[in-house]
Parts: C-alpha cells; structure tokens; sequence
C-alpha cells in the first residue's frame, strides 16, 4: 500500500519508503475513509523511495535499526491502529506523492534534478547540540555566519550562510513558507534562534537557486525547516551541559504534546533555553590578544593603547606648556608617547606587549565573553481540521523570546578621536597646554564607567492559517489537483539597552576650562565668571585608574534604549496537479502555479543620544521603512521516458525534464523574471545523471534601502602608518597629501556605513550537475557528487575597510589608487573616518564540488553506520568597483574563511537498547597575509603571508533506551570535542586571534540528554 502524504501549502512532509513506516502527515485532500497505517518496519536512515534518491545526511550515519529502539523511531497510534482493514481503500485511488524542497509538484519520488540534503530528527540529536543553528552552521556547504561566539559585532542571533555568500543570500522557510526576519529591527535574515529546536522534525536544504519556486534571496540554497505535526503523546525532554572549565553551563527544557485524529490534529510544544556565558580570560587561547611580527616571524602579546593610567601621543612638540610639559619633553627627546607609570609620566611602551611581556598595553580580552550567555522561551502550535472530504483548514502558531547580552572592555576614549580639546585651564591638565586633536591626544581607558554592556530583549510572533484541499470529479480533468491559500504574518520586535559609553557633548564641558571652588574644595567646570552648573564635574584622564570623580562619572555615563521591529505579511496561493503523459511509459506532466503579494517593513529607533551622536563609541541614525512585491510562479515537470523499478515494482523516472519561471513586481524598483531548468537522466536504478540551470535575484531590504548612518569601528591597520620610504605603499600615500612619518598606533578605523534607496536587486545565475550512485550490487551503499557554480552580479555589500585602504595604497607599484575619496584625514594625517555604504558593486564566484557517501550495513553485531560528507572549493573570488578581483579561496583577505575543505565524518552502531556514534569536523587550512592582502601582484613581491593550521574536532556519545508499559525512556550522554581542540590561530581575526564564524570557542563540553515519551 502506498501512502498520499503532501505538505502544507507546498511543504515538504514526510516520507514514506516501501517497507517503511507509512507517515501521517498533513493531507491536502484526504482520501475518504482514511486507510489503516502499516505497523512499523525497521529502517537504517530516512525513508529513500527509490535507487537514486539524492537526498543526504551530512551530518553522521543515521541511527541503525531503529525498530529495535522504541524511542527513536516512529510509533504506530494505538487509536489507528485499531481501525478495520475494510477501510483501506483501493490501490488504484490512493497513490504514494510528496513534496520536496526546491519544488512545488506532488511528486512518487524524491529524486529531483536539483541536489537536497536531509537531516532528520535522529540525525539532529546524535550531533549533542540544541540550537539549529549550531547544527546548520556545521554543514560542509555553510561558513562564515554569525553566532553566540560572535561577541563584538554580534547580537545574541544565530544564522546560516550557504557557500559563504552572504546570510541575506540563504533563504530560510518554516513549512514551505517565510519566516520573518529576527533581531532588534529592520533586519533582512531569519534568527535561527526563534525556531524551537524541539518542534523540528527534519530539515531540508536546497543547494541550488530557487528563486524561480521561492522568489527572493534563494540565490546560495534554500533551508527549509519542517516541523512536526502528526504526534499523539506527549514527551518531556531535558538537557543539560558544562564545559571542561566548569563553565558555559547550559539546559534546555521542552514539552511536547499532540493528537491526531481522522478529523484532525494538533500539536503544542513549549521550552525554555539558557546558556551561560564564558569569558575570553579563561581559555589560555583567548586570555591575550596576540600580534604577529610580519618580518621577524615572532609572536607576542598585544593589547590596546588605550589604558586606564592614561597616555598622550605628542604630535606638535611646539605647542606651548608650562614648565612640567617643557621638563617632559627635554627630558624625553625624541619622544612623542607617554605613559603615566607608577613614579610619574614616561615613555609608552606600546611595542612590547602587555605588562605581563613587559609592555604597556591594557589587555582587554578578560573583560570580554568569548561566548555569549542568552536564554529563550518558546511557544509553538500547529494543527488542522478537515472540512468535510477534500478540504482542511490548519494553522501554525509561534512566539519566541529571546534575552541575550555581549560585554566589552570599558570605553577608550580618544579626544583627537571624538574630536575634543583639553583645556589648559583644566584643573587636572598638569601640563598647562592646550591639547587639541592636532597637537596632542589623549587616550584613556574609562575604567570608572564600567564595562561596556549591551542586551538584547527581543520577541518574535508569527502565525499561519489557510485551507488546502484537492479538486473532486466534478472538476474533470482537474480531478485530484491540489490547492492552497494561505495567510502568513510575523513580527519581531526588540528592545536593545547600552552602557559604558559617555555623554560627548557634556565631555567638552568636562574636560574644558575648571577651577576650585574655595568655599568647598571641589572642582567646578567653567570659570569663576561662568560656572557651568548643569551638573559638570571635570573630568581627570591624567590621574591613573580610580581618578575619576563618582559625580564626573554620573555626569557623563549613560543608559541607553533603543526599540525596533521587523513585520512580514504575505498571502500566498497555490495550485498544483498532473496535466497529461507525454510517454505512456512515463508519469504525467506535473504543473503548478502560484501568486504571493508579500509585506515588508521594518525600523529601528536608537536611543536619542546615539541617534544625534551625542556619545562615544558608534554613533547610529535611525532606519526605517517598506515595501511590497506581487509574484506569480509557474512550474512544470516533464517527464519524458519512463521504466519499472526491477527491485520494487515501481514506476521510475528514466529521463525528466523540468522549469520554472517567477515574474515580480516590487514597488522599489519594478518588475523582472527569473526563471531554471533542470534534468535527470537515470537509464538504470542504479545511476541518476542530474543538472540544473538557474538565474536567481535578492531584492535589496529595508536595511539596505534606508539604513541610517552607522558607525563601525573596524579592525584594520593604517598603510600610511609606519610605511617603508620609497615603497609603492609610500609613493600613493604621498600622492594623497599623507605625511611622511606617520605613526597611528591605533587598531582599529571608524568607518561609516549607510543605506541606499538608489540600490538595485543582486542578480545571479546558479549552474549544478550532479550523479547520484545507489549500486545494487553493494547493498547499503550510497554516493553523491555535486558540482556547483554561482555568479552573482550587482552585489549589495560594503567594499570593506581593508578593501578600501589597500586599493587605495596599493602595494604594487604601477596600480591604480581607487577609493581615495572615501578615506578622510585630519589635518595631523591620521584616520578620522572611512565612508562605506552600501551600493551595487562587483560581484561574487564560488564554485567547487560537494561530495556525500553512505554505507550502513546490518549485522548479527547490530546495525553500523558510516558517513562522509566533504565540500571541495575550487574558487572565491569578489570583484571590486574597478573591475579588481580578489581571490579569497584559502586565504583570509575578506577576513572570511573560504577553506580548501571542509568535511564531516560519522560512525554510528546500534543493537537492541544500545547505540553510540562519533563524527569528526574537519578545516582545512587556509593562508592569511600581512595587511590580508596575499593577492600576487604583476612586478610586486610575493605577499608576506603565514599558513593556518588544519583544524579537527572530534564528538561521541552513546545511548541508551528503555521501552516500558509506562512510554519510553531514552538517554543520551556525550562529549563535544572530546580532545579540547583550540581553534586555530588566525592573526587578522577579530574575535581572540581566530575566526568565532568558523571554530568551536567553548572546548570540552560534556552533556546529557533525557527524554520521557508516552503514547
């Protein structure tokens, strides 16, 4: 007996297999009367419903032989059990079809043209992680996407970045549908995060263009999460982890509880999550920030010029003073930075490290997470109920709360950088000498105003409803079409609170003109003529650590509170069914066709300091805006030869050929198409020859459409900076007026970002060709190799900060500057800001080879599973305005890792109550340069560069489950990176010394899973 099992609206639903557990799921049109469900049979890995099934598991071999575990295997309802065979209905009427990612034709088989992973539910658990975005961001085929690591730059989200491209490039649905975009407002991608992971039932992963099925931003793939909904029972689960320094304790609680009927189902679930936060101080990796000597080949600590004793750099040793500036400076020829050391003012030691190497650097790691504690609360529905024989109304309901934190060290003020002046008549000036950003600045580290700390409180709402059904006789030739309209709204909204920084108009008055009050003692700003009485107290950056005033730090620090929001809207219908056989021996022609009219707004409001840039550190505008954009699809199958599967009996597909096609009309740029074709060829069971060829587009967002000016202080080095006399470095920065000499001993460069309501879609064009091997000669065996190419054009992006300064100071002789007009000086030569908005520019090549094989044999032993997933890059490359091309593969120049390869190996076993499994991720290394440039310039030397190292991590765990008359108990006990592999050294990184996007901060991590299941 075959079983109809179609999604939702389009969605992918589960799958059943000839000797499988028939699934449940969601009918679209329901057969009248319902049949029997087949008694569960043992199954090694997800149902494969024919020999060349292109469906993956990267992740490990999938748990062997279920039908002896109870608990990780579906369960025959006892209610269904028990209805009477005699309603079964005839074969002839009831048809096994399914929906498969990448498609929305009902279809017998899961093969495609184009390549989809699958990871299941077994396969999720077995990885001892909770968050699905840890779990995607694992994925051979997925780098360079923020996370809970990320500490400064980051927000608490979690996202997936296929081929690297670019998270708004990765289109994410829930169920087939969109998923509104997470964080603190006017955001573009989903936050991983507001998913409940214990909702999940499998995830399918599209790596091909959809655009022409999907519509925008599925240029790089598709992740398309399904969630679980033909349940009854009800299941508590537990988990708890530590690392092996005693922190980054972590639990996470879920219930589940559901019914399904022949009328019906629901499904209610509801969990809370808490991860605790581990400091960059303790992991010996992490402790310090380290600097590598590009000429000496050595390693030492570094640390940040702004420290809580206070420094100065000397600029204009002319500027006048009184005596102890001009006893300073005699003192100290040839000195231009001091440092207030315990017996008085002194030369900086700023090139020897931290105190600890000898140095005077402030070490600010300690200060910092190296993992972010948050903690979420979720809330998760879905249901349906049938509307007399070929029609059901169902709805999904969610709503996520998100509370997340990130810590910096206390602010480093710059006055040359905030453009401030030290009054010579300030009371706590000891040098009597007007200290403006030309002449002298001071740095300090605020260490009285506390760390920087900022929070996220952000809540995610969404909720889905419609009908579907299929077409009954009286529709003729439509007989048996299946429909869908549907209405899909979510919000995100958040509240992001800041502090550490400072007031920056009420620092002027700080740091200006003072004087002692003699009736009290106490120092007053302004002058006995003009008191300033706003509650000034001056500001000391020369008396070391503690020296500032308790009522100076109320006058100046601050609470901070911005508000934003992120809606969706969309109403989307659908329309899907076979036409005629083009070959008798051959399925139908499948067609569907569709219309979406779809919302999208956003704001976020920062607080009114920072939004008039009345404060330290970045400055940020308000965004906010909308827009709109008709769609029509239309997709057809064909398949054209046909043939009997030897081994089932079954119809198989010999030779398909298939299209698709999108027209849309947005009210911020107007209208295009985008269209793809695919096809397959299979002359035996054994062997699936497939390819595709799509164009794909990204419309840009309401963040990129209306951002407001933002700061970025990005970690960069100045070229000017120090640079070789009579180099081509030198020679441009003396074509653009920059003073010989210069020294900035700063790390990092203010750059401004932007918007840009002018900006055009991002285009692209998507090729693949894969074969998929299923020998039957080897049983259990399985293998597939995928190629693929993207080019897209148009870019929406930032050229970089580095992009900017190295194109503009190139270190080739004979090549031309670009982008000097964005970097703007002060008139000592030193950085003032970097403007980078956005624009269409350029555009991005990746192509390379994923490769995937299976074998999972069934012994007297129990069942084994082995697995390999691996993603072979054979290029990167961006192109600049200019028509400069970068080639970022195996390198660090994008300060991205775009490795050679990256893979995942899994074995598992399984007898009886028992199971265990292990997997290894492998990284391989990559070069980085010195100023990441290690491009091969014509006429130039080679770049300076040093090699990375390869990167593994190991995990394992083992199971254990019991089936009682009371429901079933399964537990689960494992390591995660079992020999505390470092992450690898990566100079140019920003987040201590590596890439937080790429490796695993936490180390050692022991865990326990508990689950209870009753039925």
């Amino acid at each position: 007996m075959a079983v109809l099992v179609t999604g939702t609206g389009g969605v992918a639903a589960a799958q059943s297999a000839p000797g499988a557990t028939p699934a449940t799921t969601q009918e679209a049109a329901p057969p009248a009367p319902a049949p029997a469900p087949q008694p569960a049979a043992p199954t090694a890995q997800p149902a494969q419903p024919n020999a060349a099934t292109p469906v993956q598991q990267p992740v490990e071999a999938t748990q062997p032989n279920p039908a002896q575990k109870p608990s990780a295997q579906p369960k025959a309802q006892p209610k269904a059990a028990a209805k009477p065979a005699q309603e079964e209905p005839p074969p002839e009427e009831y048809v096994e079809e399914m929906v498969v990612t990448g498609s929305r034709i009902p279809r017998k088989e899961l093969t495609t043209a184009a390549p989809v992973t699958v990871l299941d539910r077994t396969q999720i658990e077995k990885t001892g992680k909770t968050s699905i975005g840890e779990i995607l961001q694992n994925l051979p085929e997925q780098s360079n996407a923020t996370n809970t690591q990320v500490n400064n730059g980051g927000s608490g989200e979690t996202r997936v970045n296929l081929r690297g491209l670019g998270t708004a490039r990765t289109l994410v649905l829930l169920n087939g549908r969109r998923h509104v975009a997470g964080g603190t407002g006017a955001d573009a991608t989903v936050d991983l995060n507001a998913i409940p992971t214990a909702a999940i039932e499998r995830i399918e992963i599209l790596k091909d263009g959809g655009s022409a099925v999907y519509g925008s931003d599925a240029i790089s793939g598709v992740v398309n999460i399904i969630t679980r909904k033909d349940f009854s029972g009800t299941e508590l689960r537990a988990y708890s982890g530590l690392s092996t320094h005693a922190d980054g304790l972590l639990y996470d609680l879920s219930m589940t509880t559901g019914q399904s009927t022949e009328r019906g189902n629901i499904l209610f679930t509801a969990g809370y999550y808490t991860q605790k936060d581990v400091f960059a101080g303790d992991r010996d990796f992490s402790h310090y920030a380290r600097s590598y000597n590009w000429n000496s080949r050595k390693v030492s600590t570094s640390g940040s010029v702004y420290v809580p004793e206070g420094a100065f750099f000397v600029y204009d040793p002319t500027v006048p003073g009184n005596a102890t500036w001009n006893d300073l400076l005699a003192n100290n020829p040839g000195v231009d930075a001091f440092f207030r050391g315990a017996n008085g003012w002194r030369e900086f030691n700023y090139t020897a490290g931290v105190p600890e190497a000898g140095g005077d650097l402030y070490n600010y790691q300690p200060a910092n997470y190296l993992v972010t504690p948050s903690q979420r609360a979720h809330v998760y529905s879905t249901g349906g109920l049938r509307l007399g024989t070929n029609s059901r109304a169902f709805y999904e309901a969610s709503y996520t709360n998100r509370r997340s934190s990130q810590q910096l060290a206390p602010e480093p003020l710059s006055t040359a950088g905030e453009d401030l002046t030290v009054s010579a008549a300030n009371v706590y000036n000891p040098f009597g000498v007007d200290m403006t950003p030309d002449t002298v600045e001071v740095l300090r580290r605020m260490t009285e105003f506390g760390n920087r700390a900022f929070a996220q409180d952000i809540t995610t709402f969404r909720i889905v409803t419609g009908l579907e059904g299929r077409l009954d006789e009286s529709f003729g030739p439509l007989k048996d079409w299946r429909w869908d309209v549907a209405y899909n709204y979510g919000r995100t909204q958040g509240i992001e609170t800041k502090q550490g920084t400072l007031r920056r108009s009420r620092l002027q008055n700080a740091l200006g003109p003072s004087f002692v009050d003699p009736s009290t003692g106490e120092a007053v700003c302004g002058t006995p003529e003009a008191p300033i009485q706003d509650g000034c107290s001056p500001l000391n950056l020369f008396g070391g650590p503690g020296s500032i005033s308790q009522e100076a730090v109320n006058y100046l620090g601050f609470r901070g509170t911005a508000r934003g929001f992120t809606d969706q809207t969309a109403i989307t219908a659908n329309f899907a069914g076979e036409l005629f056989k083009v070959n008798p021996s051959a399925r139908a022609v499948g067609l569907a066709v569709g219309y979406e009219h779809r919302r999208e707004g956003g704001a976020f409001i920062p607080d009114p300091l920072t939004a008039v840039g009345d404060t330290t550190g970045n400055k940020v505008a308000a965004t906010e805006g909308r827009y709109y954009v008709n769609e029509g699809y239309l997709e057809l199958s064909v398949p054209v030869l046909g043939a009997t599967n030897p081994d089932t009996g079954d119809l198989r597909d010999v030779v398909e050929v298939t299209g698709a096609a999108r027209a849309f009309n947005y009210n911020t740029f107007g209208s295009d198409f985008t269209y793809k074709f695919g096809g397959r060829v299979s002359p035996i069971p054994d062997f699936t020859l497939r390819a595709t060829y799509s164009t794909a587009f990204r419309a840009p967002s309401v963040n990129e459409l209306y951002l407001g000016q933002t700061d970025s202080f990005v970690g960069v080095k100045d070229p000017c900076s120090d640079r070789e006399q009579g180099s081509p470095v030198d020679a441009a920065c003396d074509a653009q007026g920059v003073p010989d000499g210069l020294s900035d001993p700063r790390a990092q460069e203010r750059t401004l970002l932007g918007g840009n309501p002018a900006l055009k879609p991002e285009t692209a064009n998507i090729v693949t060709v894969g074969v998929v091997l299923e020998p039957r000669f080897l049983k259990d065996v399985s293998a597939t190799v995928d190629y693929f190419n993207i080019s897209v054009g148009q870019s929406i992006t930032n050229l970089g900060t580095d992009v900017i300064l190295n194109a503009c100071y190139p270190t080739a002789g004979g090549t031309t500057p670009q982008y000097c007009d964005l970097i703007h000086r002060g008139s000592n030569g030193l950085i003032t800001t970097v403007n980078d908005p956005l624009t269409n520019v350029g555009g991005d090549k990746t192509g390379g080879v994923d490769i995937a094989l299976r074998y999972s044999p069934q012994t007297r032993y129990g069942r084994f599973g082995l697995s390999g997933d691996a993603t072979w890059l054979q290029k990167f490359d961006r192109t600049l305005a200019g028509g400069t091309v970068l080639h970022a593969k195996g390198n660090y120049d994008l300060q991205e890792v775009h490795t050679p390869w990256v893979a995942i190996l899994g074995a598992s076993w399984a007898r009886d109550e028992l199971s265990a499994s292990t997997r290894m991720r492998f990284v391989q290394g990559f070069e980085e340069c010195q100023n990441n440039d290690c491009q091969i310039h014509e006429d130039a030397p080679p770049p300076v560069l040093r090699d990375v190292s390869n990167y593994y991590t190991f995990d394992a765990n083992v199971g254990y489950d019991l089936a009682t008359k009371l429901g079933n108990v399964s537990t689960q006990v494992g390591v995660n990176n079992v020999f505390n592999a470092r992450p690898a050294v990566v100079y140019n990184g920003f987040l201590a010394s590596s890439d937080a996007t790429t490796y695993d901060y936490m180390g050692r991590y022991f865990y326990v899973r508990l689950s209870y299941t009753y039925y």
